[in-house]
């Protein structure tokens, strides 16, 4: 038996049984679906051969320490040297802009 109000239409409440109920079982489909895509049979990843090169930042009178990844003669990652004396493994807050502005294609 539908509820419903004086108009005649569906309550409020069968309303919301009724659309948590679709969500409840759409919820579950996909959750199987996404369940099977992450446990189909794929090939592993081989990472593309990169080199390190160490440094330091000269924006200022800190001189962190750097680790400079490149791959194909560019830059694409930047990380404090673990082993720099002065900040073991942290850079400054302005090298990461800086490396992200030096990256961009109109530089």
């Amino acid at each position: 038996m539908q509820e419903s109000n004086q108009s005649g239409k569906a309550s409020r409440r069968a309303f919301l049984k009724g659309i948590m109920g679709t969500a409840a079982v759409s919820t579950a489909a996909l959750s199987l679906d996404a369940q099977a895509r992450i446990h189909a049979p794929h090939e592993l990843e081989t990472l593309k051969d990169y080199e390190e090169h160490w440094g330091f930042c000269d924006m200022c009178y800190w001189r962190c320490g750097l680790k400079v990844r490149t791959r194909d003669g560019k830059a694409f990652k930047i990380d404090g040297n673990p082993e720099h004396p002065l900040n073991r493994g942290w850079c400054v807050a302005r090298v990461i802009p800086a490396f992200r502005w030096r990256l961009h294609p109109t530089v």
